[in-house]
């Protein structure tokens, strides 16, 4: 009778209608199937007839239409799939093991792959051969086939790539258009995103080297730095904005928001600071140093802006002078010609025209100018009040157009003035090239000072005025004092052999 019992109350607590629970190791089952295991027991084994697949998956969820929506199966202990089409193709017994594949369609050619793991819908789709990848979002590594050792985390990151190797893309549609670039590192929306076949470059911020294609070993860092580039190499640009425009140019560095971002730029180019830049497309080797310095031509430092009152250091300028690489050198600096025809005078730099003059031509976004005045107010503030002060500082100096003309009479090629190289360009003076036609002055001086003292040592001695002394006299009067000392030195040479004579004996 207590069997009976026993077999009457299993049997009610398995599904019999839609209102009652299955229970299994329970007679109080919370849902429709409500597993309880024992101490010693596990919760739940199920074994499979056939190989599991996605076509024979262990674990089908199908949707109230009878539709598959999610299979659970593995291949091999070291395999897990879960989704609709996971890991379908994968081939344990021909390497493709300690895979974990998790969305739909995720992994889902992987054959020979091994070491990865695809978390998102359709991620490492295509991925046949590829090993050691990680693939975290919605088609993540999508068309991946031989690729190893690449990190994808971002909606479509690394979308494209084939064959490339360690590659890091971190944000969505990073690095998307990669095939087989190998060793680039993009983090940020979009960074990198044209990417193809170029290798070691560095993405880091929204559209970093967003059109990069084929240049290699960039770094970017900072939203839309270097977002035009396509074909430039070995170029390195921190800040927002920074060579935004250079497009196919190599050993470029911009530190600063907005360094260099005004036109594209050329090579071999240093800018340094926020807002530093040039005033015309294609220069090269320019050193721009400060806060909105411009740079005015190629192969030319700036150091500084309008609003720069000092510069100042522990040493004195040095400017390499090696007469081993002189050449075509010429006594024809003029002295007290040059000299005597300058005009020093002292004036007012009119800085506020000259900051407008040198960023009239800046090619800066409206989005970007109004970002910088909304974040720049009080800098901006600070910038124009300083400019105003250098307008109140009297200087001397020469002017040097003035200077130029005055070369130009004597037939002077003098490199003492920097003539503008186009119309965008402002006339510079080198004040220490002044020093090497003072000296030939003071050389000049100095011959005539010593010509005057021998007028008045020989009209002294002949008891005449100085003045009526003349340059044939001076000449005489030198002839004779060098027959005198040819006689002394013919007497002492005499004296010398006689000794030597004297020696030997």
């Amino acid at each position: 009778m207590k069997k009976i019992v026993i077999l009457s109350l299993i049997i009610s607590n398995y599904f019999i209608a839609n209102s009652q629970n299955v229970g299994i190791g329970t007679l109080t089952p919370a849902g429709k199937l409500h597993i309880k295991g024992g101490a010693d027991t596990s919760q739940l084994v199920i074994d499979a007839n056939v190989v599991q697949s996605n076509t024979h998956p262990l674990i089908r969820l199908r949707n109230a239409a009878g539709t598959d929506i999610l299979h659970i199966h593995s291949d091999d202990a070291s395999n897990v799939f879960i989704g609709l089409g996971a890991g379908k193709f994968n081939n344990a017994a021909v390497g493709g093991t300690s895979n974990t594949f998790i969305g739909s369609a995720a992994g889902y050619y992987n054959i020979h792959g091994n070491d990865n793991t695809a978390n998102g819908n359709a991620a490492l789709y295509f991925n046949a051969n590829g090993s050691n990848n990680t693939a975290n979002g919605n088609a993540a590594l999508h068309f991946n086939n031989f690729g190893d050792n690449n990190t994808a985390s971002g909606y479509e990151a690394l979308y494209s790539n084939a064959s490339g190797d360690n590659n890091i893309a971190m944000g969505d549609q990073a690095l998307f258009s990669n095939t087989l670039g190998v060793g680039n590192t993009a983090t940020g929306s979009a960074a990198l995103f044209s990417n193809t076949t170029a290798s070691l470059n560095t993405a880091n911020g929204n559209q970093s080297l967003y059109h990069n294609t084929t240049g290699v070993r960039n770094t970017s860092i900072g939203f839309n730095a270097l977002f035009n580039n396509i074909t430039g190499n070995f170029n390195t640009a921190v800040g927002g904005s920074a060579l935004i425009y250079t497009t196919a140019s190599d050993y470029n560095t911009a530190l600063g928001y907005n360094a260099g971002s005004a036109y594209d730029n050329g090579y071999n180019n240093v800018f340094l600071g926020a807002n530093v830049d040039v005033n015309g497309a294609g220069y090269y080797n320019v050193i721009a140093i400060g806060q909105g310095t411009i740079c005015t031509a190629s192969s030319q430092v700036t150091i500084g802006n309008g609003a720069t009152n000092s510069y100042r250091a522990y040493a004195n300028w040095s400017n390499i002078s090696d007469g081993r690489f002189k050449k075509n050198v010429q006594d024809n600096v003029p002295g007290l010609d040059f000299i005597t025809r300058l005009r020093p005078v002292t004036y007012n730099l009119n800085a506020i025209d000259l900051d407008v003059f040198l960023h009239k031509n800046n090619n800066i976004t409206t989005q970007q100018n109004k970002e910088q005045s909304n974040q720049s107010d009080v800098a901006n503030a600070a910038y124009n009040k300083a400019l105003q002060e250098k307008e109140n500082t009297t200087y001397t100096g020469f002017v040097a157009q003035d200077v130029e003309a005055t070369a130009k009479q004597l037939g002077f090629k003098f490199s003492g003035v920097d003539a503008p190289k186009d119309a965008n360009d402002v006339y510079g003076l080198r004040y220490a090239e002044f020093v090497v036609p003072l000296v030939k002055a003071v050389q000049e001086q100095q011959v005539n000072i010593e010509r005057l003292t021998r007028q008045i040592e020989i009209a002294s001695s002949a008891k005449m005025p100085a003045t009526v002394v003349s340059e044939q006299q001076i000449i005489e009067e030198l002839k004779k004092e060098n027959e005198t000392q040819k006689s002394f030195n013919n007497d002492l040479q005499k004296q010398i052999d006689q000794l030597k004579t004297l020696i030997k004996k």
